[in-house]
């Protein structure tokens, strides 16, 4: 009769569940994605344009902004995972100081990129035209 009895409490008890077998958990990210190798571009009127190579591991990117110079990173953008460009609004002249990394983040962390940047070109290379400058990892 015992035995019955506990038989009966273990049919319910699966009954209760739906009959559902747990759902198997991801495993934990152990390591950080690799650095993303920013690029910059200007696209048109107060467009920045920025691409990289999309990283192995990543769950999105954060694009950072520095905008004085001063080495005081704020995040300005969340990018999906799997992206490889940004169009970013950015009037030219408030970014005259400006620079720009990407992270490449996942549940193990973050990995940021070289810092890029805009200058102007001397006259004998173009004048007025921006061009991307990659920093050291600034």
């Amino acid at each position: 009769m015992v035995l019955v009895s506990i038989l009966v409490l273990v049919v319910a008890a699966l009954a209760s569940r739906g009959g559902q077998k747990a759902k198997p958990e991801k495993p934990p990210i152990e390591e950080k994605p690799a650095a993303p190798s920013l690029k910059l571009g200007y696209k048109a009127v107060k467009i920045f344009e920025f691409s990289w190579a999309d990283v192995k591991g990543e769950a999105g990117y954060k694009l950072l902004e520095d905008e004085s110079g001063s080495g005081s990173f704020q995040e300005v953008a969340s990018i999906p995972a799997d992206a490889t460009s940004c169009n970013f609004e950015a009037l030219l002249p408030g970014k005259v100081n400006a620079r720009y990394k990407l992270e490449a983040c996942n549940d193990a962390g973050c990995s940021k990129s070289a810092a890029v940047s805009f200058r102007r070109g001397s006259a004998g290379e173009g004048g007025g035209v921006f061009q991307g400058v990659k920093h050291g990892d600034a």
